[in-house]
């Protein structure tokens, strides 16, 4: 068997299995998650973001949580620690859309200027369950800070748009 085929019959077998994954989504669920991107060609030398963020369903298919970010590159440290909220839909079928943002206190150092900011952001993506407790996610985060924070090419700016793929776990 060929690998493109391996690789269809097991994204077909996903479809299946989605209407049981959907009831995870239950109050009192809680959910660790680890994400994050890589940018080998950024305007300020190879730029690494990492999330772990913590959340509790407080409601069907609504979560609350927490969040710590780390950003790396070459002129750019940026250590951030927030809250966040999400919503998820339940749509039937293999891909779980959400929404949600989040509300974060960083600490900076980008091009020689330090200090502390506020940043508000929001996200929308979606996941896949590849085990029973266990899903991918892909999303797209735009990110607002009161002061400008984020390396480009001539300086700095207070907008972050980026897509971001990770790992989350249910229990």
């Amino acid at each position: 068997m060929s690998w493109k085929r391996a690789c269809w019959i097991g994204f077909a077998g996903l479809f299946f299995t989605a209407a049981a994954q959907g009831q995870i989504f239950f109050a009192g669920t809680q959910e660790v998650g680890l994400g994050g991107m890589v940018d080998f060609e950024s305007t300020d030398g190879t730029r690494a973001d990492l999330d772990a963020s913590y959340g509790i369903y407080v409601a069907d298919y609504f979560q609350v949580g927490a969040e710590c970010t780390l950003k790396r590159s070459g002129n750019e440290k940026i250590y951030g620690l927030g809250i966040t909220a999400e919503y998820d839909f339940d749509l039937g079928i293999v891909l779980f859309p959400y929404v949600g943002g989040h509300v974060q206190v960083i600490s900076y150092d980008t091009n020689g200027e330090n200090g502390g900011a506020g940043v508000l952001g929001v996200k929308a993506g979606a996941m896949v369950f590849v085990a029973e407790s266990v899903a991918l996610f892909a999303e797209l985060d735009g990110d607002w800070a009161t002061s400008s924070i984020y390396a480009k090419d001539n300086g700095t700016t207070d907008l972050d748009a980026r897509i971001e793929f990770g790992l989350r776990y249910f229990f």
